[in-house]
């Protein structure tokens, strides 16, 4: 991966080269994340994507030449802040893909080979503990306008080279907050319970329980305490805020996949430092697979 500082009418930009196995429109479709929206696309662009994480925004584009990303900001702003949370400093693709083969799993297989561009991204503890917790029982597009609706009610609107965006709220900001009005039906009880203002310096201690567990198993047992965070919830938590990969989140889509698959049962054991890779990859090829046969979009 190579990198290389320039300049457009908006200011610096980051061009990086040689970025394998990478996809905006994978990542944007695995289920891992709510805060990426595709954009208009121009002349030598393929995709284009607002992304936005905590208090920040950049914009990244797929271009014409494969390989090849612009990052809207700065090298700084790519190096400290894109670089981390797009993971984009291991590959997992060749270690899961040389498992597959091993273990003669064609469908890993297949899996890889359509979805590899998929990363693990390290969102951080606070905002996966949000998004996971409305993401329960819920799709992918009711997920991502109440977690919209909530960064819109109680973070703060910005606008970074002409796209206008909303901050992540921050820990104090939902602290007795109203979370009425956003979608979130029987999960608003769960918001309510654990924000309420007398329970403020609790929440801040297990929160830095969770944050400096030792262990994925100690992290996953502290968050499965709290109303509202059941065992796939704690395990997409771990995965993508704790990046503790041995997680393997199980949804009503895995099920059937492990049932359809794998005869009732996958191990995960030969794959024990990237199983939560493993799973984004399976997940987003049965999913297709289902859709397409189903006529789906």
């Amino acid at each position: 991966m190579r990198l290389y500082k320039l300049k457009d009418d908006d200011g610096e930009i980051v061009v990086v080269a040689g970025l394998q196995h990478f996809s905006l429109k994978q990542i944007a479709d695995s289920g891992q994340c709510f805060r990426m929206t595709a954009l208009p696309v121009s002349d030598g662009i393929k995709e284009s994507y607002s992304v936005c994480w905590g208090e920040h925004h950049v914009r990244v584009d797929a271009t014409d030449t494969p390989e090849q990303f612009v990052f809207h900001c700065t090298e700084d702003e790519f190096r400290q802040t894109w670089y981390r949370y797009f993971c984009l400093d291991y590959d997992w693709y060749p270690l899961v893909q040389s498992g597959a083969v091993a273990n003669t799993d064609t469908f890993l297989t297949n899996a890889i080979q359509y979805g590899g561009g998929i990363r693990i991204l390290n969102q951080g503890l606070w905002e996966t503990l949000i998004c996971f917790m409305i993401s329960q029982n819920n799709n992918i597009k009711r997920i991502a306008k109440s977690v919209d609706l909530l960064c819109q009610k109680y973070g703060t609107r910005k606008c970074d080279r002409g796209i206008e965006y909303y901050t992540f709220p921050s820990p104090p900001a939902l602290i007795g907050a109203d979370f009425s009005n956003l979608g979130l039906g029987y999960r608003e009880a769960y918001f309510n319970e654990l924000f309420l203002p007398n329970h403020a310096s609790d929440f801040a201690n297990w929160f830095i329980k969770v944050h400096t567990a030792d262990s994925y198993e100690t992290a996953k047992k502290l968050l499965m305490m709290t109303k509202g965070i059941g065992n796939k919830v704690a395990d997409c938590i771990c995965l993508y805020g704790l990046q503790h990969f041995e997680a393997y989140p199980i949804d009503t889509w895995m099920k059937k996949l492990i049932d359809d698959i794998y005869s009732g049962h996958f191990d995960t054991t030969p794959y024990a430092s990237c199983a939560g890779y493993v799973q984004q990859l399976q997940f987003y090829y049965y999913r297709s697979l289902k859709k397409t046969k189903q006529g789906g979009c």
